[in-house]
């Protein structure tokens, strides 16, 4: 699940003004306001907002606290690129929510592959 408060701190942290994000964002700013208000960024919003910070996606998933110490998940493997899996559900819906993401972002940049040499010819 997206975590919410690290997308809050990031803004806080930099005192970035919330216009300057929402042009990033190609959003308005009174959009962005919602978006966040009602905890309902989109896929791309939060690929540009990641980019924006300089923070990988995955950043804004990983909630260290959501794992107590009493209660530790078992630990299932650790994949080639040194990411923990854990059998939880929490972990299990984490780790599908950023491959959807993933998905959709790989097609929407292939969509703009696609587009960008018709429009540079003129076809678009």
């Amino acid at each position: 699940m997206l975590n919410y408060d690290k997308i809050h701190s990031c803004i806080n942290k930099d005192r970035t003004p919330k216009t300057l994000i929402a042009k990033h964002l190609e959003i308005s700013e009174s959009t962005l306001r919602d978006r966040l208000k009602k905890e309902n960024l989109t896929p791309n919003d939060l690929w540009n907002f990641a980019r924006f910070f300089n923070k990988p996606m995955e950043y804004f998933f990983n909630d260290e606290d959501s794992h107590d110490s009493a209660n530790e998940p078992e630990l299932l493997f650790k994949t080639s690129s040194n990411v923990t899996l854990y059998n939880c559900p929490d972990c299990i819906e984490k780790e599908k929510t950023i491959s959807d993401l993933r998905q959709t972002i790989a097609l929407q940049n292939e969509l703009l592959e696609n587009y960008r040499p018709k429009k540079e010819k003129g076809l678009g």
